[in-house]
């Protein structure tokens, strides 16, 4: 018996004690960690007294305390750089599209002069109406028209040649923009219509305009909801009445 007390109190001291998760008495999931001061064992099969193991129920862990890693959404570019790189490209894309569109307006007033020759030369009496219009007027709605088109010519064309020679920077922004629409589309005030300010987020440049627009939105939405309950009130007062 002596000995027994001297070796457990040498373990206690020597470091060799077990840790052993308990279950409380009552029905919770929250185990409570005891330290068991009892004789150390060499061999590791007998690591927990009978007694206990039936004492103990068996611990079910969540998938939070279970080891598995859980892994957020990750991506290659920050929001600051994703935000830049867009402007960039952007900027880059209207550049590439006002040629186009000069080219395009050159092209729609040499082929109106070609099929009108004598447009400027006739007399008032003897200009006829092109599709009801004047003709000074169809050749301007002509060009204006064919200058928007180059215009959007070029900036597509000039996108789908960035994303050939960058193919791994665009599969990167492509996926950052997804994110951010889906959040902009689970935080936006809920509204009827898509012509309000800033609905798709174009003022948010940086993390610090984002929360700018979370706060408008959020004073939108308090807004729209009191504006609802006045109004569900009313009718509750008229049905009664």
């Amino acid at each position: 018996m002596a000995a027994v007390s001297v070796r457990n109190f040498r373990n206690f001291f020597s470091g060799k004690r077990t840790l052993v998760v308990l279950r409380t008495g009552f029905k919770s999931s929250i185990p409570c960690m005891a330290i068991l001061n009892r004789p150390y064992c060499e061999s590791s099969s007998q690591s927990v007294p009978d007694t206990l193991k039936e004492r103990s129920p068996t611990i079910k862990r969540s998938p939070l305390f279970s080891g598995q890693k859980i892994t957020p959404k990750r991506f290659q570019l920050s929001f600051e750089e994703f935000q830049q790189l867009r402007r960039k490209l952007r900027t880059k894309q209207k550049l590439a599209g006002l040629p186009i569109g000069v080219t395009f307006l050159l092209a729609s007033s040499t082929i109106t002069a070609y099929m009108f020759p004598n447009i400027f030369d006739a007399t008032p009496e003897q200009i006829e109406p092109i599709l009801g219009m004047d003709p000074i007027i169809f050749c301007g709605l002509c060009g204006v028209a064919s200058a928007g088109v180059g215009f959007a010519a070029g900036t597509v064309a000039f996108k789908s040649v960035w994303k050939l020679f960058n193919k791994d920077l665009a599969q990167n922004m492509q996926e950052r923009e997804a994110d951010f629409l889906e959040r902009v589309a689970a935080r936006r005030a809920s509204s009827n219509s898509k012509f309000e300010d800033d609905y798709y987020g174009e003022s948010i440049k940086n993390v610090s305009d984002y929360r700018q627009w979370l706060r408008e939105q959020q004073k939108k939405q308090n807004i729209t909801d009191k504006y609802d309950n006045k109004e569900q009130s009313g009718e509750l007062k008229t049905e009664a009445a």
